[in-house]
């Protein structure tokens, strides 16, 4: 199963790599990005869009990190009451086949 995973991986990049390097008039050339708002205006300095299409991915990369944050925490958390609860099930499972042993001997 890893050779399969580094396998596609490799796919996955040597495509986007082929890409790039068939665009690279596209990726490469400087932009600037502009933000106008009422009060004030922006302009950022001149980047290849390659720069802005790493950097957006990697923002939204991590937004979606941070908003799953709360589901991972709350799934471990369920999973320790669910631990608890079959800890608990389980002593008094126990303790009624020691009561059957008991009464067995009877």
């Amino acid at each position: 199963m890893p050779k399969v995973k580094i396998t596609i991986w490799g796919l996955v990049i040597g495509s986007l790599g082929a890409i790039i390097f068939q665009n690279r008039d596209f990726f490469f050339p400087g932009h600037a990005m502009a933000l106008d708002l009422v009060f004030t205006a922006y302009t950022s300095p001149r980047f290849p869009v390659a720069v802005w299409f790493i950097s957006f991915f990697l923002l939204g990369w991590l937004l979606a990190y941070l908003f799953g944050l709360s589901d991972r925490f709350r799934a471990t958390r369920e999973k320790r009451e669910h631990q608890r609860t079959i800890n608990t099930q389980q002593q008094a499972i126990d303790a009624l086949k020691a009561d059957v042993e008991a009464l067995k001997q009877i």
